[in-house]
C-alpha cells in the first residue's frame, strides 16, 4: 500500500477544535485529501463499520485523540483489532495532548499505532508520515 498522499483519513477527538484544525491543515498541504472528523470513538467505529459494510476500505490514515469522554482512544484500540480492522493497512497516529512517556510506550505497544505525536499537527507531521517507507 503506498502512504504517500493519502486519499482517506479520518480525524477522531471530541474536541471540535482539535478536529478543525487537523482537517484545515491536511487540507492545505494535500487539498484533494477526503477527511472525515468524528466527535467520539464510537462514532469513529461506527464510521468503520459502516465503510466496511458498504464495501469501502477503510481510510489510510485515522489520527486518534487518547483523552475522550465516555470511550477514549484506548477503547477505540481494542475495539479496532476485536473488530478484525487491523489487518486493513490503516495507520493509526496517536494525536495527543498527553506529554507522558508511559502513555506514548503504551501506545506503540499496540501493532496497529504507527506513531505517537503531541498536538497540535504541523507540516513536519505530515510529511514525516506520508513518505514514511
Amino acid at each position: 500500500m503506498n502512504y504517500t498522499k493519502p486519499e482517506r483519513v479520518l480525524v477522531i477527538d471530541d474536541e471540535s477544535i482539535n478536529n478543525f484544525i487537523a482537517q484545515s491543515i491536511l487540507k492545505k498541504y494535500y487539498p484533494d485529501i477526503n477527511v472525515k472528523c468524528c466527535l467520539s470513538a464510537q462514532e469513529g467505529l461506527d464510521f468503520l463499520h459502516k465503510l466496511k459494510s458498504d464495501g469501502y476500505s477503510l481510510p489510510e490514515y485515522i489520527f486518534l485523540d487518547l483523552n475522550m469522554r465516555v470511550m477514549d482512544g484506548w477503547d477505540f484500540l481494542d475495539e479496532y483489532i476485536a473488530s478484525g480492522y487491523s489487518s486493513e493497512g490503516t495507520r493509526i497516529v496517536i494525536l495527543s495532548s498527553s506529554v507522558f512517556k508511559h502513555d506514548a510506550d503504551r501506545a506503540m505497544a499496540y501493532n496497529v499505532v504507527f506513531d505517537f505525536i503531541s498536538k497540535p499537527l504541523s507540516p513536519e507531521h505530515l510529511h514525516k508520515l506520508f513518505n514514511a517507507e
